[in-house]
């Protein structure tokens, strides 16, 4: 999920960003489902950020470099699991835009 919504900020012109956005919604309610609060403490949302942008590094889509992503990961583990895709969308791009200042 992080990986695409890296995607669709990075990329956001992209003939991808739909098929993005669809698997967005699917894995945010796959993980809702399947999260239980005993899972909270096990889970390190820095660490799979970081896996995230590792999976992306250096990859460009129609040949182009992407849009900056935020060095930390400005989510939530609630965000991720209850947001509108739209509202995880803005907050990346709002954490980017801070990130460049």
């Amino acid at each position: 999920m992080l990986v695409d919504l890296l995607n669709v900020h990075g990329w956001p012109c992209s003939p991808s960003v739909r098929h993005w956005r669809v698997e967005i919604g699917s894995m945010q309610k796959n993980a809702a489902r399947r999260f239980t609060p005993s899972m909270r403490q096990r889970i390190s949302l820095a660490k799979l950020y970081s896996d995230a942008l590792e999976q992306i590094d250096g990859v460009n889509y129609d040949d182009a470099a992407p849009r900056p992503w935020p060095v930390a990961c400005p989510f939530t583990l609630d965000l991720l699991l209850t947001a509108k895709r739209a509202a995880l969308e803005v907050l990346l791009g709002v954490a980017s835009d801070a990130g460049q200042e």
